[in-house]
């Protein structure tokens, strides 16, 4: 309880009005480190670093502790590499601050509740397995600047697959916004749920049974300009294949807000604009969503919005599908404030570029 530390800038590193561990002891005998229960309260944490230096305000921390002895080098390829477990994980009033000046990032967070369950955790082969993640008041603030570190290589490493059986966000927002490509991103986030979800980020696979969301709002904006391509970091080898490949069961939005604005809008009304797309009270009920490089998929059982011009869309049905060389809506049927349509379409081509 009360565990306070300062930089050596006088500064608070890290307050902790209570931490609580309950560890299995016996399990440490064989390399096995099992945390059955972590609980932190009240917590400020606060890491920073100047564009002129690459060491954190923590780095005293690390130096006063390690040891600069000559030690021989020990042979851990027979022995049994440690592994990490972790059961129930509770959090409340986090202040979070992370001012990376030489890295290019400023992160500012503060939650009120967070409640994990862990049902398995694999470092070695990147594997996180959640049973129950619920998230309480979020507030999360994201700033990617101009980096002064030097480029790094693409990892090889293995990149992560993580599974939840069930997922809660309520009452939380992100602002992001990235300087150098001229973009942001603002969610105000009311009530997101997800069902048995899973992301292996090393096949490119997401797999989603449930997800829905409730009056929030999304914004995305980007500036109009292409940018440098020395200020935009590179993927890694994974994703530069672009063959992602996402089904969900069923996904449902009720009542929403979402917006997509590319550059500066010029003043039309009653027109469509591509470039800028607003609607507000955004309704969808979709089942068996899939999408791959060259397919997709969904049953579109019910959709309705309005945009800015208060345009309504009062009823959109219809099952789709469009691969490389057809597109087709089956069952449309398409109502607004005074159109109605009640057909079923087809489009054949050779390919896709031929439409454009």
């Amino acid at each position: 309880e009360g565990l306070f530390l300062e930089d050596l800038k006088k500064d608070t590193l890290l307050y902790a009005g209570e931490l609580k561990i309950n560890i299995a002891l016996f399990d440490l005998l064989y390399k096995r480190i099992n945390i059955l229960s972590f609980s932190l309260e009240n917590v400020n944490l606060n890491l920073n670093r100047s564009t002129s230096d690459s060491l954190f305000n923590f780095n005293f921390l690390i130096t006063a502790f390690s040891d600069t002895s000559n030690q021989s080098k020990v042979d851990t390829t027979s022995e049994p590499a440690w592994t990490f477990s972790i059961g129930q994980v509770n959090m409340s009033d986090i202040r979070f601050h992370y001012n990376d000046a030489y890295g290019g990032m400023n992160l500012s967070t503060t939650l009120k509740n967070l409640k994990l369950h862990v049902d398995g955790i694999d470092l070695e082969k990147s594997i996180f397995l959640v049973d129950e993640l619920l998230v309480e008041s979020l507030d999360v603030q994201v700033q990617i600047m101009e980096s002064s570190q030097p480029a790094k290589s693409n990892s090889t490493g293995i990149l992560p697959l993580i599974s939840a059986n069930y997922v809660q966000i309520v009452n939380s927002t992100l602002d992001y916004g990235h300087s150098t490509n001229n973009q942001t991103i603002k969610a105000d986030i009311n009530q997101f749920e997800l069902k048995k979800g899973a992301v292996d980020l090393q096949k490119q696979l997401v797999s989603l049974d449930q997800l829905s969301l409730l009056k929030s709002e999304l914004q995305f904006n980007t500036s109009d300009q292409k940018s440098s391509p020395d200020t935009i970091a590179p993927l890694p080898d994974a994703s530069e294949k672009g063959d992602w490949k996402i089904t969900a069961n069923s996904i449902n939005l009720d009542n929403n807000s979402l917006a997509y604005h590319k550059g500066d809008k010029t003043a039309t009304t009653n027109a469509f604009d591509a470039d800028h797309l607003d609607y507000q009270h955004v309704t969808l009920v979709a089942k068996d969503v899939a999408y791959s490089s060259d397919t997709i998929l969904a049953s579109i059982k019910k959709f309705s919005a309005v945009d800015e011009d208060q345009f309504s869309i009062v009823q959109f049905e219809t099952d789709f599908s469009m691969d490389q060389h057809s597109i087709t809506a089956d069952q449309l049927k398409l109502k607004t404030t005074n159109t109605s349509i009640d057909a079923d379409l087809a489009i054949q081509y050779t390919s896709l570029n031929s439409l454009k």
